[in-house]
């Protein structure tokens, strides 16, 4: 069985999304893989966007065997989608956003052809299934919405994209309870939560805290909360507060720790050795669509009780939530938060990501298997 992932993300990057999880499944389970990277263009380059650090300017636009059966390649183009707030801006790049698809992918056409499954991310990708629809006609096509593209601060032409193909695909699968409530009456919609590397969070791992501290952890790289953080080290100050990923350090105090982007294998040991999950992002339109977040499902399994900002609504046993801005809000959430039972009253509830590339593949994962 032959799979292509059109998505946002580099094969090499250190930061492990949803997408790399699962191509890492379908691999695992004997599939050939094309990890085919979308939205990358000069105008990245300007923006030292850091995806380009991870590949030579030699294998742009090339065909990279990153292991046996398992190729990468990085769709790069003089510009890609790329949105504004003002719809004035929006109409002037129209033209060249809508002219996207016709940038050439021929090195991948065989692989594409040939493919039984064709796996789109909410990026670039969607303005390309005109092309990828006339390459093959015959596989299953699924859509996992990783984001809400209003989110991603897309061009409005992906979103017409995405509205025109939306009964294209065999299957539409979101990972949040407040994603699916936007589109529920489709009939190919499926609400399918981000998986958990089980395997790598059912191991032993050593502490890299000191003994005897309380520690909360934040694991991510966008649209953080910074009063959250001042306030909360400040009336906390005997907590220790472990910032990993890309989050500059605007706030600096003795209880604050910043790590940068570090291997997902490291992170793992923070989550599971924490006494709290942070995940104390700010607001912006549509950002209630991120209440069922990987590091929420990750610090979930871990049994560890969550900070989340209200906007981010959620039934979870193990959430505690505070209102942004708010210092009385934001102190009364830690000490309840603090006082959350321990345990993993929730792990049950998560699933692998095996499971989820299962339910993508539909009846070509049991074919795969040969159990048909």
């Amino acid at each position: 069985m032959k799979i292509v992932f059109f998505t946002y993300h580099v094969w090499r990057s250190e930061r492990r999304a949803g997408f790399h999880h699962l191509a890492k499944s379908f691999y695992n389970f004997g599939w050939e893989v094309l990890f085919f990277t979308t939205g990358l263009s000069w105008i990245s380059s300007l923006q030292g966007n850091k995806r380009l650090n991870y590949y030579g300017t030699h294998e742009r636009n090339k065909l990279v065997e990153e292991l046996p059966n398992f190729i990468s390649y990085l769709h790069f183009t003089p510009f890609h989608s790329i949105g504004f707030k003002y719809s004035f801006s929006n109409l002037l790049l129209h033209p060249l956003v809508a002219s996207y698809p016709g940038f050439s992918f021929d090195q991948t056409h065989d692989f594409i052809s040939k493919a039984d499954l064709l796996v789109f991310e909410s990026a670039d990708g969607l303005l390309l299934i005109d092309k990828i629809a006339n390459i093959n006609t015959k596989a299953r096509k699924v859509y996992r919405m990783s984001d809400l593209l209003t989110v991603l601060r897309k061009h409005p032409i992906s979103t017409k994209y995405e509205k025109k193909y939306w009964d294209f695909f065999d299957l539409i699968s979101v990972p949040s309870e407040f994603m699916y409530s936007q589109f529920k009456n489709s009939g190919n919609l499926s609400l399918d939560y981000h998986g958990i590397s089980k395997d790598d969070f059912n191991i032993s791992h050593r502490s890299p805290f000191n003994e005897n501290t309380y520690n909360a952890v934040w694991v991510g790289n966008g649209y953080f909360d910074y009063n959250f953080l001042h306030t909360a080290s400040s009336y906390k100050n005997d907590w220790r507060f472990h910032i990993i990923g890309d989050v500059e350090n605007k706030i600096s105090a003795k209880n604050i720790f910043y790590y940068g982007e570090i291997p997902f294998a490291e992170i793992i040991p923070y989550i599971l050795n924490a006494d709290l999950g942070l995940d104390n992002k700010s607001w912006k339109p549509d950002m209630e669509s991120c209440t069922d977040s990987l590091k929420v499902l990750q610090y979930t399994y871990a049994g560890l009780p969550i900070i989340l900002p209200n906007f981010l609504k959620s039934n979870r046993s193990n959430i505690y939530s505070y209102v942004p801005g708010n210092p009385d809000s934001i102190r009364s959430s830690l000490s309840q938060a603090q006082n959350h039972p321990r345990g993993q009253d929730e792990k049950h509830l998560i699933h692998s990501w095996d499971e989820l590339a299962a339910k993508l593949a539909g009846p070509l994962w049991d074919q795969n298997l040969g159990l048909n």
